[in-house]
C-alpha cells in the first residue's frame, strides 16, 4: 500500500510539474537577460534586451547583409522553442507576425549562460540547418561592433580555457581510475 501510494504522490508531482518551464532555460534565457547585447561570434547578427522588456514585447535587432543593416524584431520567449524574425517595418502592421511578414524562423537548440544557440528553420539570409550561437554582454553595444566582437572573443577564450581544465580534471580521473584497477588487478593475481 505504501508504494503505491508513493507511486501515485510521484505521479502527481510530475504531471504537475510537466507544465512548469524548465529552470536552467528560464534564468538563462536571452529574454529574461536584462539590458544585455547578444551577437553571433561573426557579428551578422545583433539584438538587444532592454531593461524595460516583459513577457509579450518583442526585442529589437539587426541582421548585418554586406555592409548594410537590415532592421529586425524578435519574437521570443522562454516558452517556446521557436524564434520568429520580422522586418521592423512591419511591426506596425495588424499581424505583424503573420506568415508572410516573417523573413527568419529560428529553432532554439541550447540556451547556457551567456550563450544562446538557434538552428535556421525558415530563413532569408541565412540557408536552412545553420546554427547560429549568440553570445551576451552587458549593456547596449548596437552600435559599436566592435567592442562586440572584443568581448565575444574574450568569452570565447574563457570558454576554451575552461573546456581544457574540465578535459584536464576528467583526464585526472581516469587515470586515477585504471591506476586503481591496475593495483587491485595486481593485487589479486598475488594471492592465488
Amino acid at each position: 500500500m505504501k508504494r503505491f501510494t508513493l507511486l501515485f504522490l510521484t505521479l502527481i508531482l510530475l504531471v504537475s510539474l510537466s507544465g512548469c518551464p524548465y529552470p536552467w532555460v528560464y534564468a538563462n534565457h536571452p529574454c529574461n537577460k536584462y539590458d544585455t547585447t547578444w551577437a553571433t561570434t561573426d557579428g551578422k547578427v545583433t539584438f538587444y534586451i532592454p531593461e524595460s522588456y516583459t513577457e509579450g514585447t518583442h526585442t529589437e535587432g539587426c541582421i548585418f547583409e554586406d555592409t548594410k543593416c537590415v532592421e529586425i524584431i524578435l519574437d521570443t520567449s522562454y516558452l517556446f522553442s521557436l524564434v520568429s524574425v520580422i522586418e521592423k517595418e512591419h511591426i506596425n502592421d495588424d499581424y505583424p507576425f503573420d506568415d508572410e511578414n516573417i523573413i527568419e524562423e529560428w529553432e532554439t537548440l541550447h540556451v547556457k549562460p551567456g550563450k544562446y544557440t538557434v538552428r535556421v528553420e525558415e530563413t532569408t539570409y541565412f540557408t536552412p540547418g545553420e546554427i547560429l550561437t549568440f553570445y551576451c554582454v552587458d549593456g547596449n553595444h548596437l552600435d559599436d561592433p566592435e567592442y562586440l566582437q572584443a568581448e565575444i572573443a574574450k568569452i570565447q577564450r574563457e570558454e576554451r580555457k575552461s573546456q581544457w581544465i574540465t578535459r584536464g580534471i576528467l583526464g585526472g580521473v581516469v587515470l586515477i581510475a585504471a591506476a586503481i584497477v591496475v593495483l587491485l588487478l595486481r593485487r589479486k593475481h598475488r594471492r592465488k
